[in-house]
């Protein structure tokens, strides 16, 4: 099947549909909001549904979803520099477990957010860096395809925020902030070459920032990181710099005809 952005747009939008439609309906309808595991099993129900659909498509389909053609420590010129992204991603997950206040969280709690964010992380980088990036790099380079999908990622956190009438200039933080989370998963998959690498370190992360506040609610449901998470989080942004450029001079190295 040819790789048509029209046809990923509309998993995205379906996706959104349930995983951001669904939790707000429900809100509407009265569902409790005094039992966080009840809440966040219900703002979650959806997602094995979309998720059971996207995984039939992409297995009928010809699509290069679950991995990439070469990790970036096999190309040429190497960027192995690029693995210290899911290095990097992978100790802001774990310092986040060391901030959970265990004792005051439930083990219903913990085993429901575990398996939400689960399925949160296989879904949302099987739709945005699967589905999503392999229909936009099958016509453009690799700049537009990491840009396009860092800020349709950020974008689709916003819908939330929106429906929920907060103010612009939190929704814009909310859209960089993920805009910046889903560019840094962009590169963890070009880093390793395989999308179970995201997944995993986006359910992860997830996992820790949601039981870190105890909020359900995916709108305010992350804590205020510590310290350590927080000078992570300055590398990767400044790591960002740099993924960027080598995306840009990819793209030029592709365009130029080789002379040997």
């Amino acid at each position: 099947m040819q790789r048509r952005i029209s046809v990923a747009v509309l998993w995205i939008a379906i996706y959104l549909a349930i995983a951001a439609g669904l939790p707000y309906i429900f809100e509407l309808m009265g569902a409790p909001d005094d039992d966080s595991a009840a809440a966040f099993a219900i703002g979650h129900a959806g997602l094995p549904i979309i998720i059971a659909a996207g995984l039939i498509f992409v297995h009928r389909i010809n699509w290069p979803v679950w991995s990439v053609l070469a990790a970036s420590f096999e190309e040429e010129p190497k960027r192995r520099w690029m693995l210290l992204v899911p290095i990097a991603l992978l100790a802001q997950g774990i310092f986040l477990l060391f901030e959970v206040p265990w004792s005051q969280r439930s083990l219903t709690l913990i085993l429901v957010i575990a398996v939400g964010t689960c399925l949160v992380g296989l879904g949302e980088e099987l739709f945005f860096r699967g589905i999503l990036r392999s229909a936009i790099d099958a016509r453009y380079g690799e700049t537009l395809t990491l840009l396009l999908t860092a800020l349709i990622f950020g974008f689709a956190h916003s819908i939330g925020s929106m429906l929920h009438g907060l103010e612009i200039g939190f929704i814009a933080l909310q859209v960089s902030v993920t805009a910046m989370d889903g560019l840094l998963l962009y590169a963890a998959l070009k880093a390793t070459g395989t999308l179970w690498i995201p997944i995993a370190l986006h359910a992860l992360a997830d996992f820790g920032r949601y039981l870190t506040s105890g909020n359900p609610d995916p709108v305010m449901g992350h804590a205020t990181p510590g310290s350590a998470v927080i000078w992570l989080q300055i590398v990767l942004g400044i790591l960002a710099i740099p993924i960027i450029i080598s995306a840009i001079r990819s793209d030029r190295r592709r365009r130029v005809p080789s002379t040997h």
